[in-house]
């Protein structure tokens, strides 16, 4: 049985077992808006595909957000 891993770029040569276990860290602080948090919330606590099914324009906005703060950490990573 395989495990498996996120594509970090580390998944290959990782010490840890688990990607819920990861102890990398990269400190970063940016201010998220009200609909930023929901939507990491969402992704991360509720059924997409149920979502998507029901009520696709609501998870397009959701990605666009997402989008939106992909680049807020990758900016504030430089």
């Amino acid at each position: 049985m395989s495990k498996e891993f996120i594509q970090c770029g580390y998944e290959d040569n990782c010490k840890d077992k688990e990607c819920l276990k990861c102890k990398r860290r990269k400190r970063i602080s940016i201010s998220l808006t009200l609909a930023e948090q929901i939507v990491i919330e969402d992704f991360a606590v509720c059924d997409l595909r149920l979502i998507q099914s029901r009520t696709p324009k609501q998870i397009d906005l959701m990605q666009k957000i997402m989008f939106k703060v992909m680049k807020k950490v990758f900016k504030e990573e430089k």
